[in-house]
């Protein structure tokens, strides 16, 4: 076998064409499970065009962006393993590209102070350069802060210049959907610049973005420079041909990328945490562990209404004695008065006695309709002292003596009200009242509510 260095290189152009051949997240196995160096160099000559075009429009200055471009490809090494999914690397590198560019752009800022004075005594810059400048630097923060989906078509299709039918198979969606998002995207990222004085069609801001990517074309020696470099990072040496500046760069991202990993995984912890705290606090107030049915308007402190719940079942039994009591002494004296009209009608004149015996017929068929009613839904009720009336929206409040908490009602706008035996609306409820709401046996429905003046 040939060892020239001319049978070296055909070996290696071999390697590449067949490394050609495989999709992003093959490569990125590739280099994950043997270190792959040709893989990298595959993935930098794909992707370095948009990686540099990102930092050249960031930072001004060529070699700080060439410093950024490297410090990507460092990062990218040492996270190659959460890359998920992995053919999405191009979309993942455009994030880490624009974050190391601003973080460059910072740890730059005091090293050029004095260059930038020495600019501002030379000729400056016509406002049409200015403006650009401007232009490029807004394009990547605004590109950077749309929502995932949109971002990675407008990286996909107009920065790396793929067509619609790759991108289509890459991402896993009809076609149809590729170019409706990505519209939309051009769409969304032209409005967003608008914002700060830009005004571009979504056509003209896919052909600014295609022209620049072209623009920012990658030398063959510079991306196996940086492969090497990577490759040399990845296995923890930066001595030699990782300089101290991109190193530390490439660090700093590393950084900041693992302390906004671990903000999201606390605030998610503690949600969680939370979450389950209440579940248990729910439970245990419940007892049963079944969820009360709201009437109405739910009060604003859920706790103390659960617990008012609680205190009215446990007096359910005494109360509903004492309302079978009432009940029926109201019956005994509705029939002392009917036998009181029989006989006042027997002593009175024939058209006398026809008129109080119409009455005593309607008396007893209410007295009838009353007694179904009570029998029907009047199996529990609630006794206490009206302490506020909402008529705006049906919301009672009752005190319940021996009670921490007020009882908080919302009564249905057909629910029975009498006031002292009369016929009432909720808007006639006087505070101090004595107030009994008669419910159903599940204490789940309002049948009626009965009114008397405080003694």
């Amino acid at each position: 076998m040939s060892t020239s260095p001319m049978g070296t290189l055909v070996r290696f152009l071999r390697k590449l064409v067949h490394l050609d051949e495989l999709s992003d997240g093959q490569l990125l196995e590739r280099f994950i499970e043997g270190r792959d160096e040709p893989a990298v160099e595959m993935l930098v000559r794909r992707h370095g065009p948009m990686v540099l075009g990102v930092c050249r429009r960031i930072l001004r200055d060529a070699h700080d962006a060439d410093d950024a471009f490297q410090a990507t490809f460092l990062v990218l090494v040492r996270k190659a393993a959460s890359i998920k999914p992995a053919d999405m690397v191009g979309n993942w590198l455009y994030g880490v590209a624009y974050q190391t560019a601003v973080k460059a752009k910072a740890m730059t800022t005091r090293r050029k102070a004095r260059e930038k004075q020495l600019a501002a005594m030379l000729e400056p810059a016509s406002a049409a350069e200015d403006r650009w400048s401007d232009l490029k630097a807004m394009l990547d923060q605004e590109l950077h802060q749309l929502p995932d989906k949109y971002r990675v078509l407008i990286v996909l299709c107009d920065i790396e210049e793929k067509t619609r039918q790759v991108v289509a198979r890459q991402l896993g969606v009809p076609e149809g959907t590729v170019a409706g998002r990505l519209a939309r995207a051009r769409a969304m990222l032209a409005k967003r610049l608008t914002r700060h004085g830009f005004v571009l069609s979504g056509g003209a801001l896919a052909t600014l973005l295609t022209q620049h990517a072209a623009a920012a074309g990658i030398p063959p020696s510079f991306a196996a420079a940086t492969a090497q470099t990577a490759a040399t990072f990845a296995a923890g040496n930066t001595a030699g041909l990782v300089s101290p500046y991109v190193a530390t760069l490439a660090e700093g991202v590393l950084k900041a990328m693992f302390i906004a990993k671990f903000k999201t995984a606390t605030a998610l912890f503690l949600s969680l945490a939370i979450f389950a705290v209440g579940v248990v606090s729910f439970a245990g107030n419940n007892g049963d562990g079944q969820f009360p049915q709201a009437n109405g308007q739910q009060n604003q402190h859920n706790i103390s209404a659960q617990q008012d719940q609680l205190n009215a079942v446990a007096q359910q039994n005494g109360q509903a004695k004492d309302a079978g009591k009432k009940d029926g002494d109201n019956q005994k004296d509705d029939g002392q008065k009917q036998e009181n009209n029989k006989d006042d009608g027997q002593q009175n004149n024939k058209d006398d006695g026809q008129q109080n015996n119409k009455d005593d017929g309607q008396k007893q068929e209410n007295n009838k309709d009353d007694g179904q009613q009570n029998n029907k839904d009047d199996d529990k009720k609630i006794t206490g002292v009206l302490k506020s009336v909402d008529s705006a929206k049906n919301v009672i409040a009752i005190y319940l003596p021996g009670e921490k908490a007020d009882k908080i009602l919302s009564v249905p706008q057909n629910v029975p009200v009498t006031v002292g035996g009369k016929q009432a609306a909720i808007t006639n409820l006087k505070t101090g009242m004595n107030i009994a709401v008669h419910m159903t046996k599940d204490m789940k429905a309002i049948t009626r509510i009965r009114a008397t003046a405080a003694q």
